[in-house]
């Protein structure tokens, strides 16, 4: 009978701790949670190092908060730190530049336990010796759906080892760069993977080398990680091209002397040549004796023209067999249906039709 007893209390402590464990891991009972993340890698002293931040957040959590499912998890922050982090590229050896705590109120906040301490907008960049940072954090305790971020922006010397904070937790609409240019350096390209990872990767060969993980990282990921996915050297390096082209286009122009808006806009008809910018539709116009009935013909009034409702077919008309950009979806007027009428046909798929204004007819083609 003794150990029938000794049996069903074993029994019922073993009961008791699985859906004590339960219990703590839905959240039904009161829990602790942490989370490391690294944020915006950056290559800086040449590539020889990399800047990036850390951030350790630790909190009580009770409540399910499983998203589409059930209510948002109720949290109290315990610590919420940011640390600026430099890493040796060569020996992996990190240190701390300087850290901020955000400074959450000791109140109830909701999220989701997907993202249970929110998402942090960041970004860094290197110039001049010093290391740019914005750093924000939704604090707010309204709710998941109603996020406001309050940021940290300033700058961190890096000579002077001292920080300087131009904004402190202030409500504001930043947008810092994700993928600044910082993120390469020659053939190197920094990599942040889903926050948990920073690596390295070599443009030529494709190696990817793990600078950093967090505890639970499995190096199995590695091996399975859409590189084309995370890297961002194809849009940097054709922004790039693009900014130098035009400048060096720009700079061209002007010395044979039109002015800086005729040079900006000469220098875009030449990027779209260079397959650099996408193409835009053009109109152009030929004279011809009479409208065929291959298309449809629209006679346009001189007052039409006069208040600007067909401006690129005007600008065509005028200097035929030029290229001039297609404006479409023609401006509709009280007084007149011929835009109507344009547009419908133009919607329907023709890419040709004949004008005919002030005795003269042209043919117009639509080029894409």
């Amino acid at each position: 009978m003794r150990k029938a007893g000794y049996a069903f209390l074993v029994i019922l402590l073993m009961v008791i701790i699985v859906f004590g464990v339960i219990a703590y891991k839905t959240g039904i009972i009161f829990r602790y949670d942490s989370d490391r993340t690294f944020h915006s890698p950056v290559f800086g002293n040449g590539g020889k190092e990399i800047y990036f931040l850390s951030r350790t957040a630790s909190g009580i959590s009770w409540g399910p908060g499983i998203e589409f499912f059930t209510s948002p998890a109720k949290i109290v922050f315990l610590s919420d730190r940011f640390s600026l982090m430099s890493m040796d590229v060569s020996t992996k050896k990190t240190r701390l530049l300087c850290a901020w705590e955000a400074p959450h109120e000791k109140s109830t906040h909701e999220q989701y336990r997907n993202r249970l301490f929110g998402y942090p907008g960041t970004g860094l960049s290197v110039k001049d010796n010093r290391i740019y940072f914005a750093i924000g954090v939704d604090i707010r305790k309204d709710g998941p759906n109603s996020r406001v971020n309050e940021w940290l922006v300033g700058y961190y010397d890096i000579n002077g080892k001292y920080a300087v904070e131009t904004k402190k937790w202030e409500q504001s609409n930043e947008m810092p760069d994700q993928w600044p240019e910082d993120i390469l350096s020659g053939d190197l390209e920094v990599i942040n993977y889903r926050n948990k990872a920073i690596l390295l990767s070599e443009g030529k060969t494709g190696k990817l080398d793990v600078l950093m993980t967090v505890d639970d990282f499995r190096d199995e990921e590695i091996r399975n990680i859409p590189l084309e996915e995370y890297s961002h050297r194809k849009q940097i390096e054709r922004i790039r091209t693009l900014r130098e082209t035009n400048k060096r286009l720009v700079e061209q122009f002007r010395e044979a002397g039109l002015s800086e808006g005729e040079a900006m806009l000469k220098a875009g008809d030449e990027l779209e040549k260079m397959g650099l910018y996408p193409k835009t539709p053009k109109i152009t116009a030929i004279v011809v004796a009479k409208p065929g009935e291959d298309y449809a013909a629209f006679p346009i009034s001189r007052e039409e023209f006069l208040y600007g409702l067909f401006p690129d077919i005007e600008k065509a008309i005028k200097d035929t067999g030029a290229e001039v950009g297609f404006w479409g979806n023609y401006i509709k007027h009280r007084d007149f249906d011929t835009s109507k009428k344009i547009n419908e046909y133009l919607a329907e798929g023709n890419k040709q039709f004949y004008v005919i204004t002030e005795d003269k007819t042209y043919l117009m083609t639509i080029i894409r």
